[in-house]
């Protein structure tokens, strides 16, 4: 993936690269693989921090956020759906963003969940084509049923 960026500056793609794409296919497939790699980068982070906080300590986490100038919030959720959907029961075709509203569905103590219905409900937005809005919606409306 270093390949295509740019050597002049890391916000453009490599020239080479560019010059080198000939058909509309090329640059379909190019723009494919883009997209692919960007909606990896945040299951990357993660599956970092988490294992971050698995070899050291919460001390560490702190010292990152701060590093990386993160929210500690931030990092912390990234753990959260780390920690919730581990690689098997990840599902490709919903962004990171559905994974951690799911994650809301089971109670979270001491850095563990408390039920299954993450994965329940993630699967429920799979099958229904639902939008973040609409997960979000259907979990709280689950939480907090209206008494007719």
């Amino acid at each position: 993936m270093t390949d295509l960026i740019s050597e002049s500056s890391p916000l453009g793609l490599n020239q080479k690269i560019l010059d080198s794409l000939s058909s509309y296919e090329d640059f379909l497939s190019l723009y494919i693989e883009i997209q692919q790699a960007s909606s990896t980068f945040s299951w990357w982070k993660a599956d970092l921090f988490l294992k971050l906080t698995q070899k050291f300590d919460e001390k560490s986490l702190l010292q990152l956020a701060t590093d990386i100038k993160e929210k500690r919030s931030t990092v912390t959720n990234y753990i959260r759906v780390a920690k919730a959907f581990t690689l098997e029961k990840r599902i490709p075709s919903l962004s990171f963003y559905h994974h951690l509203i799911a994650s809301f569905a089971d109670a979270y103590k001491k850095n563990e969940f408390s039920g299954n219905k993450t994965q329940e409900w993630l699967q429920k937005a799979a099958d229904n084509q639902w939008s973040t809005t609409k997960l979000s919606s259907e979990i709280n409306k689950s939480k907090n049923p209206i008494e007719d």
